[in-house]
């Protein structure tokens, strides 16, 4: 399967933050098919993994860039799910088994030959989309960021649009739903939660980026800074918004580099 996380849509996916998520996997001789759901019984989002230790950690990483992950549901710990079920201890993380009745066997079975009728669609979008990435210079600077990868440097592309749309970093923060809501009196001002209005992508997109950046200098100092005075879900926030300021400046240098052009109305 592609290395490339392709999300189901903005509604079914966390906000980056440290909410709790279950993992279940349905263990193969030759892959692991894994899915992610929340405490609430939603799914957010599946995937494969080959069944090497390389890929045992790839699907750790990955269900835990979905939340806090401490639990997790193994058909069949024993046979080809041993060695994924001892890497699953060695991290820490809560087991059950779950035998599952034909009935629910035989589903499973037919959604799995569903994905892999799908793969050939699957490879031919990553070709296109590791393309696209290649030949735009403004991927290549925005990867240099702590926590962006082609597709999110992608995503934020065709979220943003012309950077030159937005005449600071906080616009850019506001439009994507990043920055906290304000109340206040001819005394006194109270910050709120963000207010999650805006663009759902991009601000889905930073805040799976802010996973990584949070424990990665110099974004880990601030976030540690943050998390003891604030908690850590605010944290994370706060570097996500900090990561997309950073993403602004990078590409407002590399339109300015660029043979002048019409003029842009501001969002």
């Amino acid at each position: 399967m592609s290395s490339i996380t392709r999300p189901t849509a903005p509604c079914h996916v966390p906000a980056g933050t440290d909410e709790e998520i279950v993992l279940g996997v349905d263990p193969h001789k030759d892959v692991h098919a894994a899915a992610v759901i929340s405490v609430l019984g939603v799914a957010l989002h599946g995937r494969t993994f080959p069944t090497t230790n390389e890929g045992y950690s790839r699907l750790v990483a990955w269900a835990r860039s979905f939340g806090t992950l401490r639990r997790a549901g193994v058909e069949c710990t024993g046979s080809y799910g041993a060695a994924l079920t001892r890497h699953l201890r060695a991290e820490g993380i809560w087991l059950a088994a779950l035998p599952l009745p034909a009935t629910a066997r035989s589903a499973v079975a037919d959604r799995l030959e569903v994905i892999d009728a799908l793969q050939v669609v699957i490879d031919r979008l990553d070709a296109a989309l590791a393309r696209a990435a290649k030949e735009d210079p403004r991927v290549k600077a925005l990867t240099a960021l702590p926590g962006i990868g082609p597709l999110a440097a992608l995503i934020i592309l065709a979220e943003v649009g012309d950077i030159r749309r937005f005449p600071s970093a906080r616009k850019l923060a506001s439009w994507a739903g990043l920055t906290p809501t304000v109340r206040g009196s001819d005394r006194t001002v109270r910050y709120g939660h963000i207010s999650k209005q805006g663009d759902p992508w991009l601000r889905w997109i930073m805040n799976q980026a802010a996973q990584t950046a949070k424990r990665t200098p110099p974004y880990a100092s601030c976030f540690e800074q943050i998390a003891h005075r604030r908690g850590r879900k605010i944290a994370t926030i706060a570097i996500a918004r900090k990561l997309l300021t950073h993403a602004y400046h990078v590409l407002r240098e590399l339109d300015a580099a660029q043979p002048s052009k019409e003029p842009c109305t501001t969002a």
